[in-house]
């Protein structure tokens, strides 16, 4: 009778033991690290403070031409992106859809180094919403 529980205590250990080594093997497999890089968005602060406040700029991120990832950028906030190592990105920023003139910027970075963008507006804020001569993205680093 003990014979029989020390054999199957022992073939339950040895189970035990292969599945952990398994997935010890598995975790290590995956546990590569990733190497990543930031992209940091500000807007400039170029207006009065009352259009500051309204002034939000779209920022859309994709890389080799795949579906557009975008968040918001404001002259208070800056956005800020982790980007996968290598690779070419494209940046644009937009401004709302009440702005009147040239209302977006595109720029293409590089995703094997760290970024700062700085959008640079130049705009007039009226009741109807902004009006822009231009936008521009300036790359600070």
């Amino acid at each position: 009778m003990f014979r029989r529980a020390l054999v199957a205590a022992v073939v339950v250990l040895a189970l035990a033991a292969s599945a952990a080594a398994a997935v010890l093997q598995a975790a290590a497999g995956t546990n590569q690290s990733v190497l990543t890089h930031t992209l940091v968005v500000a807007v400039e602060k170029n207006l009065p403070l009352a259009a500051e406040k309204k002034l939000a700029v779209l920022v859309l991120i994709s890389r080799n031409g795949a579906a557009p990832a975008g968040a918001v950028a404001t002259p208070n906030k800056p956005l800020t992106v982790l980007l996968d190592d290598g690779g070419l990105y494209r940046v644009k920023a937009e401004i709302d859809v009440s702005c009147k003139g040239s209302c977006e910027a595109t720029v293409r970075i590089s995703g094997s180094a760290a970024h700062k963008l700085e959008v640079v507006p130049s705009c007039r804020f009226r009741s109807s919403g902004f009006v822009c001569s231009k936008i521009e993205i300036v790359k600070a680093y």
